[in-house]
């Protein structure tokens, strides 16, 4: 798509020199995918937190979440370190 906008130059300037992108229209772009994926990713946690069924989740997602089943307030770092433990002695 094609349009015309004004951008804060200094904005673009900072966009150039924290990516390596040479050009506005590729800064953009990967802006707006970033942006997107971030709150893509917000949006997974929010529904994974809420106990959600998944209707909303990506199909990777899907299939990924019922990979492991964690018993409710399973501390599973703990139960990590003592395994690494008894394996390692």
């Amino acid at each position: 798509m094609r349009t015309n906008i004004v951008l804060d130059e200094e904005l673009i300037r900072k966009g150039f020199t924290y990516t390596g992108i040479k050009t506005k229209k590729n800064l953009v772009d990967f802006a707006l995918r970033e942006l997107i994926k971030q709150n893509e990713r917000k949006r997974i946690v929010h529904i994974k937190s809420k106990g959600h069924g998944g209707e909303d989740m990506s199909p990777l997602v899907k299939e990924l979440s019922g990979v492991i089943r964690l018993k409710k307030g399973q501390d599973i770092k703990k139960d990590y370190t003592d395994y690494l433990i008894k394996k390692y002695r």
